[in-house]
């Protein structure tokens, strides 16, 4: 007889691979669905102190960056300016402070000394031109707009007017020369103490000089430097009182 009874394991074995692949899917759920939840809770852990930060920056408006920022140069321009004049030499200050009678003229300070472009008081004994001697002015196109104190000379092939002039001594004196006619005439004075004081002009042109007025009272003559001219009578006085 055949025996139709089949045995109950081999149900078993088969339905076993079954529920295994089942609980492995479940598993598998689980743990994709708990690594999603962590990756939430970093993310608002994350946002949470930045939020804070910005707060904080508006409860407490003197740590903004901007704000610095807008004192610093205020700040920095405060201390520059005091280092600049603290650096400052006697000369600069002196020079600083100083004025000019004729523009590119030699500034006269305070005290009434005419100061060379560095702020040392200028020499009359030296070179003209040299840096410690006073300077002659460029060209002045109007002679009119000279300040009224400016000695305004004039010298021409007749001669040179004013023929005298008077001036304190020791005192500043600006004065400029005029070309009256078609000829160059050269400004200078006699004695050696003054021999850097010199103004040169072209035909028809004027320019002016400050220096500084012997301290020695007296007569102090002036010539034009051209050759032949002197003899011609192009010839002043300089009066110190």
């Amino acid at each position: 007889m055949i025996n139709e009874n089949k045995p109950e394991g081999g149900k078993k074995n088969k339905a076993l691979p079954v529920i295994i692949a089942i609980i492995a899917v479940l598993v598998l759920a689980l743990i994709v669905v708990l690594a999603m939840n962590s990756n939430s809770s970093k993310t608002t852990d994350n946002k949470t102190p930045q939020t804070n930060n910005n707060q904080t920056q508006t409860e407490n408006p003197s740590d903004n960056p901007m704000d610095l920022e807008d004192d610093g140069p205020d700040m920095v321009g405060e201390v520059e300016g005091e280092l600049i004049e603290e650096n400052m030499t006697p000369e600069q200050e002196a020079l600083a402070e100083a004025e000019e009678v004729i523009d590119g003229g030699n500034k006269v300070s305070r005290d009434n000394k005419v100061l060379t472009r560095e702020g040392k008081v200028t020499r009359n004994d030296v070179e003209p031109m040299s840096p410690d001697a006073p300077q002659q002015t460029g060209p002045i196109s109007d002679p009119n707009s000279l300040p009224e104190e400016v000695i305004k000379i004039t010298m021409t092939a007749s001669g040179v007017e004013p023929a005298s002039f008077n001036v304190s001594a020791g005192a500043p004196v600006s004065l400029s020369v005029t070309s009256g006619d078609k000829y160059t005439h050269i400004f200078k004075f006699n004695d050696e103490t003054l021999s850097a004081v010199a103004v040169g002009v072209g035909p028809n042109e004027t320019r002016a000089i400050t220096f500084q007025a012997p301290d020695a009272a007296g007569e102090y003559s002036i010539y034009c430097d051209v050759p032949g001219h002197t003899a011609r009578g192009e010839t002043a006085v300089m009066v110190v009182q």
